[in-house]
């Protein structure tokens, strides 16, 4: 077990690393992993922090072209404003509303927070 969750920790923090999350004064892109309905964010970190549900480990949606890994036990780490433009399954949540702050889902509320006046 001990083994296991040391894995998963180097996994994540190699993902982590790799990945640019914008700035404050930085344009948040359009295609955010944040919006994705694929996209589950960490409760348990709340830093932004999510998976997908679909990708695993060793996946790069950074990088033209894109790097897909869809088998594996550990799900990819990404950020809520990761941007999700070279990703090949991206699928964005239907908004009850204009404002971003309002999803169809509950479970993407607290996603869809960072990206209010962006």
């Amino acid at each position: 077990m001990a083994r296991r969750r040391e894995k998963a920790k180097q996994a994540m923090s190699a993902v982590i690393k790799q990945q640019h999350v914008p700035k404050t004064e930085e344009k948040v892109a359009d295609k955010v992993c944040g919006k994705c309905k694929k996209y589950a964010e960490n409760s348990w970190a709340s830093d932004g922090r999510g998976t997908c549900s679909i990708f695993k480990i060793g996946t790069d949606i950074s990088i033209d072209p894109a790097v897909y890994v869809e088998d594996g036990d550990m799900p990819l780490i990404t950020m809520t404003l990761t941007d999700a433009k070279y990703c090949k399954s991206y699928d964005e949540m239907e908004m009850m509303d204009s404002d971003n702050t309002e999803v169809s889902d509950p479970k993407y509320r607290r996603s869809t927070r960072q990206m209010q006046n962006k």
